[in-house]
């Protein structure tokens, strides 16, 4: 191969992505695949985000580079959602294009699921038969197992004679952690905390004082540079709000609870409920919106362990973790795109979509009219969903 050519380039924001698939891709590079991983520079004001990320990395063990070699051709790009506005005015060239996912399940339909996020792969690895089925709408999907829980087994040992509580929020508008100082203060009594920090909440601006609170009301607190899975080792019981997270406990066996200000269900696309909202309206998992029950719905899940480990069913049951992962990889590495039909109808579909995006655009900007005063109008809408990575 020319060293201008490669097998993969497999792009991270943060480590969270990387932890996903580090068993595939060490897989892959022990069997000679050549992979460049890339941790881009910039991203919407994120720079010690990435920074961290690309350190990581570069402490242990990997060579991640920070810009696109323009002469550099890879057969796949593998992303965890489409990363263009990192590199512009450059582009990963690219053969084709594959979307890992970061989270076991999205709980955020809304943006996770829409078109923008999604026409341009020409296949998505997913880690349950659900979204398989929802994700083949724009696309080829394959079921893979969670590599990330790749070796898990459950730590014995616990740092107090207390139930360790492992706190997972997500962040924006559909985080926990503002009402989360007065819960702990609840609940500190019968559990041992222990918090992980988003990284959005860590390394953004305006999620300073949240990152402020985990760290003030916690017994223990980590951030992106720690895995998940290795909290889940040593959990007892689980409390987020709208995190993907939620599965993770479910798909570790991790008894799991929900509390969140009635936003169970703000992230639902069309008729796309959340999965959150779909568990807990099961009765899988317990939730309420009142802080002063926290304490109540942990005890209850506790008692639903063996009830929410039954939705593990969904996931795949490779007993070889990573090999589902690494034969979708093989095997596009064998295709040829110029010659397979399917792919020439999907990129004709996928064109036809991202022309009729362009001219959308231009006719919002040509209109002028993205806002009056206060008021948001239609087209400022439309833009905003159009501009959504």
């Amino acid at each position: 191969m020319s060293k201008n050519n490669r097998d993969i380039a497999v792009v991270f924001d943060d480590l969270v992505e990387f932890f996903s698939i580090k068993s595939g891709i060490d897989k892959l590079i022990s069997d000679g695949v050549s992979v460049d991983v890339i941790v881009p520079t910039h991203n919407d004001g994120r720079k010690s985000l990435l920074d961290e990320t690309y350190n990581y990395l570069k402490k242990n063990g990997y060579s991640p580079i920070r810009n696109v070699i323009k002469s550099r051709k890879y057969k796949i790009l593998l992303e965890p959602y489409p990363t263009d506005h990192n590199f512009k005015p450059d582009i990963i060239n690219h053969e084709f294009r594959i979307k890992y996912k970061y989270s076991l399940i999205s709980a955020k339909p809304d943006p996770v699921f829409t078109v923008n996020w999604n026409i341009m792969y020409d296949a998505i690895l997913c880690y349950t038969k659900r979204e398989v089925e929802i994700l083949s709408a724009y696309t080829k999907t394959f079921l893979v197992a969670p590599m990330k829980y790749k070796d898990f087994k459950k730590d014995g040992r616990r740092p107090s004679e207390k139930p360790t509580m492992l706190y997972l929020p997500t962040f924006g508008d559909v985080s926990s952690i503002d009402d989360i100082a007065d819960i702990i203060k609840s609940v500190k009594k019968d559990f041992y905390i222990v918090t992980k920090a988003h990284h959005s909440t860590q390394h953004k601006e305006d999620e300073k004082s949240r990152n402020n609170i985990l760290k003030n009301v916690s017994d223990e607190y980590y951030n992106q540079t720690t895995d998940l899975v290795d909290l889940m080792k040593k959990a007892d019981v689980v409390l987020s709000d709208n995190s993907s997270a939620i599965f993770d406990a479910i798909y570790a066996s991790v008894p799991v609870a929900i509390y969140n200000d009635n936003t169970l269900n703000d992230r639902k696309l069309g008729n796309v409920d959340t999965y959150q909202y779909q568990v807990v309206k099961k009765g899988i998992v317990p939730y309420t919106s009142d802080p002063k029950k926290v304490g109540k719905i942990l005890k209850e899940a506790i008692k639903k362990r063996k009830e929410q480990a039954k939705e593990r069913e969904d996931f795949s049951n490779a007993k070889d973790i990573t090999k589902e992962f690494v034969n979708v990889i093989k095997c596009f590495l064998k295709k040829d795109r110029k010659t397979d039909e399917y792919y020439a109808m999907h990129d004709y579909i996928r064109d036809s979509f991202l022309i009729k995006s362009n001219e959308e655009i231009n006719k919002i900007k040509e209109s002028r009219t993205w806002k009056i005063g206060n008021m948001i109008t239609a087209p400022y809408r439309l833009a905003k969903r159009l501009f959504e990575k």
